[in-house]
């Protein structure tokens, strides 16, 4: 297979982890929408962040090497594509890599040590950092939704369970495509007001349904013709995850379907 033949040039860039960190922190930092539309000299970055005018030109001048900024005289702007798709409201949120940094850098320990690292935590305790994911991961879902749901037949469903569904995303495009469809988001309650408000600014509140408990251990409510769960499984270890879907399954109304999608 050509993706798995490697030579030097696919190994520098595969190990080149400065870019990333340098990409991630321009985003962390919001500085994409600060500049804006505008130009600026690195002394206004360190008027305004802090630090001095001489290592801002430094980071400028690699972002500018990724092909992120431009330079024009002793200034540096966005470019369309750092403008469209990394300023705020832009296509494209890296906040959460950013909060994900500290996780993903303890891999290491995990391996040799075995145990998992503690994913879900951070989020759910910061209310900034629950809200930057849940909206990277609603608009990732919006990407993928039409795709996904007109490969599952539910038209003959009436009632769907949505387990860590985030802001309704995939509860509210499987409503759009079946008009008769009512759906149940199960979310932790840290999370339940932004379902709500995303919900609700989209029109589907009569729709879809939040409840703000904690899956893994609450009760849940039955008698559904099908359970959706997306991007739960790879947070979880095995026993939790056999539990889980044994209680999953009496959820279900006979020849329900349980639908199962994630990464690992």
């Amino acid at each position: 297979m050509a993706g798995n033949k490697w030579d030097l040039k696919r190994l520098r860039g595969e190990s080149s982890y400065w870019r990333s960190c340098i990409l991630i922190t321009a985003a962390h930092l919001d500085l994409f929408s600060w500049i804006g539309k505008r130009e600026r000299a690195p002394a206004a970055l360190a008027a305004h962040f802090g630090g001095s005018p001489e290592g801002w030109e430094i980071f400028l001048n690699a972002l500018c090497g990724m092909g992120l900024m431009r330079k024009r005289g002793a200034k540096y702007a966005n470019t369309p594509f750092s403008w469209r798709n990394l300023s705020h409201g832009g296509a494209t949120s890296l906040l959460p890599d950013y909060d994900a940094w500290e996780i993903w850098g303890k891999l290491a320990s995990a391996l040799t040590t075995g145990k998992r690292p503690i994913i879900q935590k951070p989020f759910f305790s910061h209310q900034k950092k629950a809200e930057r994911l849940l909206r990277a991961l609603h608009l990732h879902g919006q990407e993928i939704a039409p795709y996904l749901i007109e490969k599952l037949p539910l038209s003959g469903c009436r009632t769907l369970l949505d387990i860590g569904g985030g802001l309704g995303t995939f509860s509210m495009a499987f409503c759009r495509l079946y008009p008769r469809l009512r759906a149940t988001l199960i979310e932790h309650p840290h999370v339940l007001p932004l379902a709500r408000r995303a919900i609700r600014d989209a029109g589907m509140a009569k729709r879809v349904r939040v409840i703000g408990t904690n899956f893994s251990r609450g009760a849940l409510p039955r008698g559904f013709d099908a359970v959706f769960v997306s991007n739960v499984l790879h947070a979880h270890g095995v026993h939790e995850n056999r539990s889980l879907l044994m209680k999953l399954y009496r959820c279900l109304n006979p020849q329900g379907q349980l639908i199962l999608r994630d990464v690992f």
